[in-house]
């Protein structure tokens, strides 16, 4: 899946305008997965939520190219980092967390020029 998701985001243009928007349904839906996250995350190792942030850091720092991907060893090393916190989490809670971020339509993006 995760050579499937890199091929169609490299052809995604990651530089149009309304990936700087807020993407969600309702402001209720959005604070509910994102309180989804923070309690999933309190219930993460440390070190696996420091290398998951190092990966986003690294990954987002690295976008190059004309429609901002980063490069496929970054891609990767999110995946990867993301998967290790989620394995470690109870299954019912990233599960609840998947769940209300589809609900809500929630798309959070570190780098966007709209206010929260």
């Amino acid at each position: 899946m995760g050579e499937a998701a890199y091929s169609f985001a490299k052809e995604v243009d990651g530089t149009m305008a309304c990936f700087f928007r807020r993407q969600v349904s309702s402001s209720l839906g959005a604070l509910m997965a994102i309180d989804e996250m923070i309690v999933m995350g309190t219930q993460a190792d440390p070190e696996l939520l420091k290398d998951e942030a190092d990966a986003h850091h690294k990954a987002i720092g690295s976008i190059c190219g004309p429609n901002g991907t980063t490069p496929k060893a970054d891609w990767d090393g999110v995946s990867a980092a993301l998967g290790r916190v989620l394995r470690q989490c109870q299954s019912r809670r990233s599960w609840m967390c998947t769940t209300r971020c589809r609900r809500s339509q929630t798309l959070v993006f570190l780098h966007t020029s709209s206010p929260w």
